[in-house]
């Protein structure tokens, strides 16, 4: 069949079509069962053992491939020659073991023009997976599949986390609820996993067995890669022999962040629920954490600027706190309030359990 492309009514109906027929295509390679497995089981695995989650780099391969992918082979090159090439190179080709097909250094000017180059590239009949600091975003068919990263090029990145000062601490802290704990692969740290929610009938937001743990490691991280001080855990109370969970100093001034949770946490055989935590564990977490500036200060003479109370909350449904106007206080303690905070609630979502 011959077909006349000048003419314009030929043209508008190859135009009309373009949109599906990709769309088709598109699905075809995201539906590839090797395609999913790779991206679960090894892509995004890797990314997460990436200790310097910073260094951005892209690998591609043709769409061709994935019947052929040897997911052994895979896993035993990610972990080698991969890893060798990324330590001079940012956009590896890889065949369907991922061995080397091709390695460059490619640097561009914006997020944008990078984007822009990534999109090129899988219009051209390679799949692109970019490795950025949030996570593994996919490129396929000329359009990016997923979108958790926001910056694409270094300098961008650098520019956008530059650390900041410890009184823009709620700053960092909005960030941490919005740009980090709405993160499936960041908030599934502290819950169950799926299998498990599904054997034992538990509710999607249920934590791990002594959460807080976590929660402290996982704060404490996050603080350190954004603000310019460095962050500790555990400092002991001499009098009391308590421990707080995180603190720093800033120019001879104290400062300190005692976690407390809501909601609920399996055994420690994850066959049952061994706690469950309402608005009396936020009242409990003022009173310790006023307790604690109490004793840093007239114990301990620690310069104390703030001790914050912060919140994770991972009840099932979410009601605002009910701090009962601070009535509960005792009168000896409730003068240190002036050097108390109380961070926003965390929010903890199990939307989409791992």
């Amino acid at each position: 069949m011959n077909f006349n492309f000048n003419d314009p009514n030929i043209i508008n109906q190859i135009i009309e079509n373009a949109g599906p027929l990709i769309k088709q295509a598109k699905s075809r390679v995201l539906n590839h069962a090797k395609f999913k497995i790779l991206k679960s089981n090894h892509l995004e695995k890797y990314w997460m053992k990436r200790t310097n989650k910073k260094n951005l780099f892209t690998i591609y391969l043709k769409e061709s491939l994935f019947d052929t992918l040897d997911f052994q082979s895979i896993e035993t090159n990610l972990n080698g020659i991969i890893n060798k090439a990324i330590h001079d190179h940012n956009f590896i080709e890889v065949s369907e073991t991922f061995s080397v097909l091709n390695a460059e250094r490619l640097n561009f000017e914006s997020t944008q023009i990078a984007k822009r180059h990534l999109k090129d590239k899988s219009d051209a009949g390679y799949c692109v997976f970019f490795f950025g600091k949030e996570g593994v975003d996919v490129f396929v068919k000329g359009e990016s599949v997923t979108d958790l990263n926001f910056f694409y090029n270094n300098e961008d990145l650098e520019r956008f986390y530059e650390k900041k000062d410890i009184s823009q601490i709620k700053e960092v802290f909005k960030s941490y609820q919005n740009n980090c704990l709405r993160k499936q692969f960041e908030y599934s740290r502290f819950f169950l996993d799926k299998g498990t929610i599904e054997s034992y009938g538990f509710d999607n937001n249920t934590l791990l067995n002594k959460p807080e743990k976590f929660m402290r490691d996982h704060l404490r991280d996050f603080l350190a890669d954004r603000i310019h001080q460095t962050f500790k855990i555990e400092i002991e109370l001499e009098a009391s022999k308590r421990e707080i969970d995180i603190y720093t100093e800033v120019n001879g001034e104290f400062y300190f962040f005692e976690i407390k949770w809501l909601g609920k946490s399996v055994n420690k055989y994850k066959n049952g629920i061994s706690s469950t935590y309402t608005d009396s564990r936020a009242r409990d977490g003022v009173k310790q954490t006023i307790e604690y500036i109490e004793e840093l200060v007239e114990v301990m003479r620690m310069n104390v600027k703030t001790g914050y109370l912060v919140i994770f909350d991972a009840r099932e449904v979410k009601q605002e706190l009910d701090y009962k106007n601070f009535t509960y206080l005792d009168p000896e303690i409730k003068k240190y309030m002036d050097l108390f905070d109380i961070i926003p609630p965390l929010e903890l979502n199990n939307t989409h359990p791992a």
